[in-house]
């Protein structure tokens, strides 16, 4: 519930503007950010947004998931080629270069 929270206080700035956040999680996680409208991973969350709302839900459940799924999916592609690109820390960097790393497929019998 953080996370869209975050997203949508973020997604009202209009200018470059900095503001620093705290957050306290309902299990005493305190979470800081720090946010800037050019952020090219807030750019990449903003389109992925923007085209999930934008899809048509067709009524068949299978389809509608299929379709949101793959959208979602390329925005979290997006977004690890950001974090790949200027992430600072290696351990994020590493998950997010797992994500692009293309994954051997399974040999079926």
């Amino acid at each position: 519930m953080m996370i869209p929270m975050l997203a949508l206080g973020v997604a009202g700035f209009t200018n470059k503007s900095h503001l620093a956040s705290t957050f306290n999680t309902s299990n005493g996680i305190v979470l800081k950010a720090e946010h800037v409208q050019s952020d090219p991973l807030m750019e990449s969350m903003n389109k992925m947004m923007e085209q999930m709302h934008q899809q048509k839900m067709t009524g068949n459940v299978d389809l509608d998931f299929a379709t949101v799924l793959r959208i979602h999916h390329q925005g979290a592609i997006d977004m690890a080629k950001v974090e790949v690109e200027q992430g600072k820390d290696a351990a994020m960097k590493n998950i997010a270069q797992k994500l692009l790393t293309p994954k051997p497929r399974k040999q079926q019998n």
